[in-house]
């Protein structure tokens, strides 16, 4: 399954480069902790477990994950986010949570939420 993902990302990766490129917008939006624009994304036909190649094979998941934004990965999971996709680093990200729980990071909540994702 992980090599059909990269597949489908390098595909995809070559697109018209005049085309609206829905899935960064979406990394975009979740950087940005932007509700509005994550919905309007999707709305779009953004691919909310999209691996992003120039990102480490990370999903939009793995970087709300790592920024710590509890609300987004809430968000992402009822939007149909998969938790079980690795990055680059062969990490989950409820295993970027366990991690940055070890560092201090108070993420109790994300990993409870992690729990209820697929």
């Amino acid at each position: 399954q992980k090599q059909n993902n990269m597949n489908k990302n390098q595909n995809q990766n070559q697109n018209n480069d005049n085309v609206i490129d829905f899935n960064q917008l979406l990394w975009n939006a979740v950087a940005n902790n932007d509700f509005f624009g994550v919905l309007k994304a999707i709305y779009y036909g953004a691919d909310v477990n999209y691996q992003f190649i120039k990102y480490n094979n990370k999903t939009v998941m793995h970087e709300a994950v790592e920024r710590n934004y509890t609300e987004m990965v809430l968000y992402l999971v009822n939007n149909e986010a998969q938790a079980s996709i690795e990055d680059g680093n062969e990490k989950k990200p409820n295993e970027i949570a366990i991690q940055q729980s070890l560092n201090n990071i108070d993420n109790t909540e994300i990993q409870n939420i992690l729990k209820t994702a697929v």
